[in-house]
């Protein structure tokens, strides 16, 4: 997927991710279908006091991401596995690496978005939720091919940023996308309800990069 500027390589890469979306959808969906049939459903009584109406309240948006965590934890647990079977790939195909890449980060994604959002592929924010996952492949194909150049574009920032912990910058990698999601819920109707998912996502993509992404040692991967 060579190429100048790379443009080529980022459209076959989103095109490839988005059709890996759909195809995987509904097969990735099933597991925490299963999962919730097991996880009793929460449910709040009217008349609570209000810190108890709260909580329950909070526990009963909760339950429908219990499956989705639970995949996603067991796909860290195995991470190391997927990255050397990723590697192993690359090797194979060098020029393929950067989309094995953007594939994994796709399919990993779409096994916390489908089950998060069972039952609703064509819901719309930003896109369709079934199409949705196909941006991390793209951000995962931006981060390979055009990185290296934004590090040094903004080297001054990346600079004063690590002089920054690690430890301080992940608190603030998750307090602002959980900050943002928080603020648009408080006065979102049910309508805005995915829009607003798929744009703290996007601001949790952009966060990362410029808190915690590290500095490339050489050129980025070729795509």
């Amino acid at each position: 997927m060579a190429g100048r500027t790379g443009l080529a390589g980022a459209a076959i890469t989103t095109v490839t991710c988005v059709l890996l979306s759909l195809a995987l959808w509904k097969p990735l969906e099933w597991p925490s279908d299963a999962i919730r049939e097991v996880i009793p459903v929460a449910s709040c009584r009217p008349g609570t006091a209000r810190l108890v109406g709260t909580l329950c309240t909070m526990r009963t948006a909760a339950t429908p991401l219990a499956a989705p965590l639970l995949l996603m934890i067991v796909a860290f647990v195995f991470r190391k596995g997927l990255a050397t079977a990723v590697m192993s790939l690359k090797r194979r195909a060098p020029e393929f690496g950067i989309l094995l890449a953007a594939a994994m980060a796709t399919v990993v994604f779409v096994l916390s978005w489908a089950g998060s959002h069972a039952g609703r592929p064509m819901e719309f924010g930003l896109l369709p939720q079934i199409v949705f996952p196909g941006i991390v492949g793209f951000s995962t194909y931006a981060t390979g091919r055009w990185g290296p150049l934004l590090h040094r574009g903004l080297r001054i920032y990346f600079d004063a940023r690590d002089h920054i912990s690690m430890k301080v910058r992940m608190l603030v990698m998750l307090v602002i996308p959980i900050a943002l999601s928080m603020w648009l819920a408080g006065g979102a109707s049910k309508s805005r309800l995915a829009y607003n998912e798929q744009l703290v996502v996007l601001v949790g993509i952009i966060i990362s990069f410029l808190i915690v992404a590290p500095r490339p040692k050489q050129g980025g991967l070729q795509g």
